[in-house]
């Protein structure tokens, strides 16, 4: 799924045009963007957390040569337990 399939599941359940519902979306991923980037933590009740991790670099050995991988950040996602059930009862289905 993309922003674009978001913007038209939301514009079945929203009255607001296509563009308004996509300028909402945009802001809130900026939002997210931003706060990422200052590297604080996201919770979204009944889904998970966000949060930004930082990485060690590493040296891996491939057959033919070796790639030196710099310290950097990442994304760590941890999903909530009611998402983690809802997951869960939907696979027994």
């Amino acid at each position: 799924m993309n922003i674009d399939n978001i913007i038209r599941e939301m514009r079945q359940d929203l009255d607001f045009n296509l563009k308004d519902i996509a300028k909402m979306v945009n802001i809130l991923v900026g939002t997210f963007t931003d706060f990422l980037k200052n590297k604080d933590e996201i919770e979204i009740r009944g889904l998970g957390s966000f949060k930004v991790k930082k990485r060690k670099g590493r040296r891996a050995q491939l057959r033919t040569k070796v790639i030196n991988s710099p310290e950097h950040y990442g994304i760590i996602f941890n999903d909530s337990l009611k998402l983690r059930k809802e997951l869960n009862n939907k696979r027994e289905d």
